[in-house]
């Protein structure tokens, strides 16, 4: 469990005011069948071998390397990864963070897009979606951008990072084997894919009433036009299924691989950096097509700020 206090210096005078802390909390999701999805043809989605070993591999991460108490990390995977599950689970957030505290949450597993909802905001009427275990394809289940908007209004919290381990958009590609995955689930309505300078997950993104402003970080695992893909990864001596992006953030923040100026705190910018290069460098140099890449996105106004916790000032 990680605590912050900062005393403030007055002209004329040394005082130290009573310290605000700051706790660090943690949501995890990881989701690798969804059962009662139907693709369009009408048969069941190839599960996921690697979405909920992400999981595991980000609450570890957070518990051993950032030192969160047990009890500050909630994970839910496969069959515990429903939406009222993880409804109830952002609820008691709601009921339970401060705005000194800091709260990750990340998601592994399938995207998809339906037709926009009311209130109809989108440019391109398409809502992005992420499917969790009892996701159906008539959109029963799912959670929209605008859900996670409405949520994240009713948070507290000083500073929300948000990492999306899944498909904005389908585009098409095929897979030539089983070496590589997209987790992408198709809708039977028609929709069209997102275009390259279109912002994904746009209704949680630096809009929400109770955070202060632009105080929503997100780090996405492709931009809007491309895919995230899954496929066998090397961790230590072992080889397993991973999400890319989400083992080269729990890569990059191990030991502070990413931090590239040596201060020991990694920021916002140099993880996507770390991220961005790994991915070329083990998966893009590859792929002769940008739509064919995956490449991630950083959404944030301060990309020097350290990407998980923040110093919070003492009121009065």
């Amino acid at each position: 469990m990680r605590r912050t206090g900062i005393a403030i210096v007055c002209i004329g005078c040394w005082l130290t005011a009573t310290p605000v802390w700051a706790e660090d909390y943690a949501l995890i999701v990881g989701v690798n069948d969804c059962p009662d999805f139907r693709l369009p043809n009408g048969s069941r989605p190839r599960p996921l071998r690697g979405a909920e070993s992400d999981a595991d591999a980000v609450a570890d991460l957070w518990k051993r390397q950032f030192g969160l108490a047990a009890d500050h990390v909630r994970v839910l995977k496969g069959k515990q990864a429903t939406r009222a599950a993880l409804q109830a689970e952002w609820e008691r957030l709601a009921r339970t963070l401060r705005p000194a505290d800091t709260l990750l949450f990340h998601f592994s597993g399938h995207g998809t897009q339906v037709p926009d909802r009311k209130p109809f905001d989108e440019q391109d009427h398409l809502d992005e979606a992420l499917c969790l275990f009892d996701a159906r394809s008539d959109g029963t289940n799912l959670i929209l951008d605008d859900d996670l908007g409405a949520w994240l209004d009713g948070l507290e919290a000083g500073q929300v990072t948000i990492l999306l381990d899944c498909c904005h958009a389908g585009t098409g590609i095929k897979e030539v084997d089983d070496e590589i995955v997209a987790r992408f689930l198709p809708m039977p309505e028609p929709r069209a894919a997102l275009k390259p300078d279109e912002r994904p997950w746009r209704d949680f993104q630096g809009t929400t009433k109770s955070l202060t402003p632009r105080s929503v970080v997100a780090l996405f695992a492709c931009r809007p036009e491309q895919q995230a893909y899954e496929r066998r990864m090397n961790r230590g001596n072992d080889t397993i299924r991973a999400g890319q992006f989400t083992h080269f953030v729990v890569e990059g923040l191990n030991s502070n691989a990413a931090d590239r100026n040596g201060d020991k705190v990694v920021s916002r910018q140099e993880l996507a950096d770390y991220v961005a290069r790994r991915l070329d460098e083990t998966f893009n140099a590859q792929r002769p097509q940008p739509v064919e890449r995956q490449q991630s996105l950083l959404e944030t106004d301060r990309p020097e700020k350290p990407l998980f916790s923040k110093l919070i000032k003492p009121k009065g």
